[in-house]
C-alpha cells in the first residue's frame, strides 16, 4: 500500500520491484515457512480486492451490529 495521492508512476515502480522480490524462490520460501501464501497482482487488481473486502466485512459488521470503537 502507498499513501493516497501517490503518483501512479511511483506505485507502478514499487509494484514492479516488490513483485520481482516476491517471485524469488527464497522470498516465497520464507513466507511459506510462516504460513503466508505469496500472491502478487497489479495495483488496480489489489485496489479492487481491497474494496471488495471492505464491502464484504462492512456488511458482516453491520449485520452483526458491530460498531467501530
Amino acid at each position: 500500500m502507498a499513501r493516497a495521492g501517490t503518483p501512479k508512476s511511483i506505485v507502478n515502480e514499487l509494484n514492479k520491484y516488490l513483485t520481482a522480490d516476491l517471485k524469488r524462490p527464497e522470498t516465497a520460501e520464507r513466507f511459506n515457512k510462516i504460513g503466508v501464501k505469496v500472491k502478487y497482482s497489479s495495483p488496480e487488481e489489489f485496489n479492487q480486492w481491497i474494496r471488495s473486502e471492505i464491502d464484504k466485512w462492512g456488511k458482516v459488521m453491520r449485520d452483526a451490529g458491530i460498531e467501530p470503537q
